[in-house]
């Protein structure tokens, strides 16, 4: 290994350096309210927790897609204000029936992705972006989806009719299990607890009774760990790429559910943030904006109330909501929205150029976001582990300052496994890595 890294070209070297020593920061625009803002944050929280579509996609301000019993009997695909809760239909009468415990969102392609009717159930994929939406019948439902941005799939609980529980990979277009990765993981889920961890591909989910447990499913090795929860179960995970967190709601035992900080390696809970913060739960409704630290969900019983809890301060507000919901999924603007890329302002902001992709790891396909704090010539260039160059993006060409993006798809002859991206501009240069799995 040493003669290896004696080998290594400088360059390459002083990106492992700084991969290992430093936490790059990246400059990027977000909506609040109608207003474009710049804000800068880690670069992990950008590559985590993408499965609810969180900054990705066009512009559309902070935003929850659920389903909505419209009071007939069947389900709206709706559009609901984050702050408010207050509800647009955007696709009436999608089903008949909602499966709880079943969405997820595909933030690269826009796509909400839930189980609904009966006899037979169907997988449903709504495009977001168009408005429409296909359903495939299936035999075998499966529980608490989560959407992996890395491989294109969905990873799921599934009942295996001898009373245990699966944990499977689904095709995300039908709903058809691919695989079944670990056989009987277990006999009982506590609906409404799984969540993902998109950085290190890690499935969360808490089951069984007397004890309850805590899984943790690293799904690159289909290997899994489960502890024993002391006292009272968690519910309504929502893992925070930023701290390597997971927050929930635990039942305090005196009638009511404190907001808490969990660990994720073993489900024990590290800290009550919020003591009481509802009285009643509407299982199954959370969702969670990584970037602005926000905790949503549905408490409380006449009248309902749509809850938003700010992890930063250690608050919560709640507005009264008339309708019924189910299956919440964040989805706000784009981390560099087409507002902001035109204001003036923006390039005074941005201090020095910065760069960073997702997903990453990827199987076919990566985008970069990179900020330019002057105008002129840019060179976008991706080297493998020897340092030989293995593609050009952009080869010396003149940008003014500001924000852009670039998309990269590798060449099908090209390995798995660790590549390095530099980003030259005339003054600076920025180094990184990314991962290719097949």
């Amino acid at each position: 290994m040493k003669n290896i890294i004696k080998l290594l070209p400088a360059f390459l070297l002083s990106m492992i350096s700084i991969i290992a020593y430093s936490q790059p920061s990246v400059t990027l625009c977000h909506t609040a309210g109608n207003a474009c803002n710049t804000i800068t944050v880690p670069a992990t929280a950008v590559n985590g927790h993408l499965s609810h579509g969180d900054y990705l996609g066009p512009c559309s301000g902070g935003t929850l897609y659920g389903l909505r019993d419209n009071g007939i009997g069947v389900f709206d695909f709706a559009q609901f204000n984050s702050l408010t809760g207050l509800s647009t239909t955007l696709i009436p009468s999608i089903t008949t029936g909602a499966l709880r415990f079943s969405s997820t969102f595909d933030a690269v392609n826009n796509r909400y992705f839930f189980v609904g009717d009966r006899n037979p159930s169907k997988h449903f994929v709504v495009d977001v972006n168009n408005l429409t939406f296909t359903s495939t019948p299936i035999s075998n439902i499966s529980i608490e989806y989560q959407y992996d941005i890395n491989d294109d799939k969905i990873y799921a609980l599934k009942d295996n009719g001898a009373g245990l529980f699966d944990f499977v990979k689904l095709d995300p277009t039908t709903g058809n299990v691919i695989s079944v990765l670990i056989p009987a993981i277990t006999s009982l889920v506590a609906s409404g607890t799984s969540t993902y961890d998109q950085l290190n591909r890690r499935y969360f989910f808490v089951a069984e009774r007397n004890p309850s447990k805590h899984f943790v499913i690293d799904v690159a090795t289909a290997t899994f760990t489960s502890t024993a929860i002391s006292g009272n179960t968690t519910v309504e995970y929502e893992y925070d790429v930023n701290n390597n967190i997971i927050y929930g709601l635990r039942d305090n035992g005196s009638g009511s559910f404190d907001f808490v900080e969990v660990t994720p390696i073993n489900g024990s809970v590290t800290s009550i943030l919020i003591p009481s913060a509802v009285t009643a739960l509407a299982r199954g409704i959370t969702t969670f904006d990584p970037l602005n630290k926000k905790y949503f969900f549905v408490g409380e019983r006449n009248p309902s109330k749509h809850f938003v809890i700010d992890v930063n301060t250690l608050t919560s507000s709640s507005t009264n909501i008339s309708d019924a919901r189910i299956e919440y999924e964040f989805y706000s603007c784009s981390l560099v929205c087409p507002a902001c890329k035109q204001a003036p302002d923006i390039a005074e902001e941005i201090t020095s150029p910065s760069i960073y992709n997702y997903p990453n790891p990827f199987v076919d396909k990566t985008h970069f976001t990179y900020s330019l704090s002057t105008d002129g010539n840019v060179t976008l260039e991706i080297f493998d582990i020897t340092g030989k160059s293995v593609a050009k993006l952009i080869n010396d060409e003149y940008y003014n300052a500001g924000v852009y993006e670039k998309s990269w798809s590798p060449e099908n002859k090209m390995p798995a496994g660790l590549y390095f991206y530099k980003l030259k501009t005339y003054t600076e240069e920025f180094n990184g890595k990314l991962m290719i799995i097949k």
